[in-house]
């Protein structure tokens, strides 16, 4: 516990309170968590649960989506008793659509609202997570929800992605 004192030393819930029972209270703020493993009904309940309780912790909330349509997300938000279309208004959630660009051909980044669809190039991405911090309300507690490793790997080199990944968490350490 001595170790977890300062910027780890605080807890943000998951949503599932049986998990954050296990962890000493939810994850460390401040941390990245890599979930690994095929694509599952379990670790998407846990990335929805910890999308829910951000955004009603009244914390911002970046999400990427790569496995479903936005349609889907909002419905299944909506599920779990979330209106996100305020939230998105208010900045509160910034959504990176990164799984269009698998049904309609996408050149460069698309924006409407608090949505940024990008096209399946790194950089698009890249440049959309950038966009998508910049333009969050900050809050005592951010969050990111980013699914992109297994399909990234699925088109690019793994140094590429690793080189990305790092990047990324550099800009969400820097940012807080």
């Amino acid at each position: 516990q001595k170790i977890l004192r300062g910027r780890y030393g605080t807890k943000l819930g998951t949503g599932v309170p049986g998990l954050d029972s296990l962890m000493g209270g939810g994850l460390p703020k401040g941390s990245s968590i890599l979930l690994e493993g095929p694509t599952s009904n379990e670790r998407e309940k846990l990335a929805y649960q910890f999308v829910k309780e951000g955004l009603e912790q009244k914390g911002s909330v970046l999400v990427v989506l790569s496995h479903e349509p936005l349609a889907s997300f909002r419905k299944k938000m909506a599920t779990l008793g979330i209106e996100i279309d305020d939230l998105e208004r208010r900045g509160y959630l910034q959504i990176i659509d990164w799984y269009t660009c698998k049904e309609r051909t996408i050149a460069g980044i698309e924006e409407k609202g608090s949505v940024i669809t990008v096209s399946p190039d790194l950089t698009d991405l890249d440049i959309a997570l950038t966009r998508s911090i910049k333009k969050a309300v900050t809050t005592p507690t951010r969050r990111a929800a980013i699914d992109v490793i297994s399909p990234a790997l699925n088109s690019f080199t793994s140094k590429k992605v690793y080189n990305f990944i790092q990047s990324f968490k550099s800009k969400l350490e820097k940012e807080g």
